[in-house]
C-alpha cells in the first residue's frame, strides 16, 4: 500500500445543525428540556465554537435552554 504525505483532513461539518453556520451575532434558539435532553445539539454548538471562532452563551428560562451566538 503507497503512504501519501502532507494530503490535508477535509473539514468536518454537522449536517444536520447547519443552521448554526447561519446564525449571526445576536442571533439565538430555544431548546426545550435541560442540558442533560439536549446534549448532541450543546456539544455541536461549542465544539463549533473551538473549531471556527465564533462565540455561544446559554441560559436556563423556564422549562429549557437558550443559546446565543455573542461573538
Amino acid at each position: 500500500m503507497k503512504v501519501d504525505k502532507n494530503i490535508p483532513l477535509p473539514p468536518v461539518r454537522n449536517r444536520k445543525y447547519l443552521f448554526l453556520d447561519k446564525m449571526e451575532v445576536g442571533d439565538s434558539f430555544f431548546l426545550d428540556g435541560g442540558r442533560e435532553d439536549n446534549v448532541p445539539i450543546l456539544s455541536t454548538v461549542f465544539g463549533r465554537s473551538r473549531a471556527d471562532a465564533k462565540k455561544f452563551a446559554t441560559r436556563k428560562l423556564g422549562s429549557g435552554i437558550r443559546v446565543w451566538r455573542i461573538g
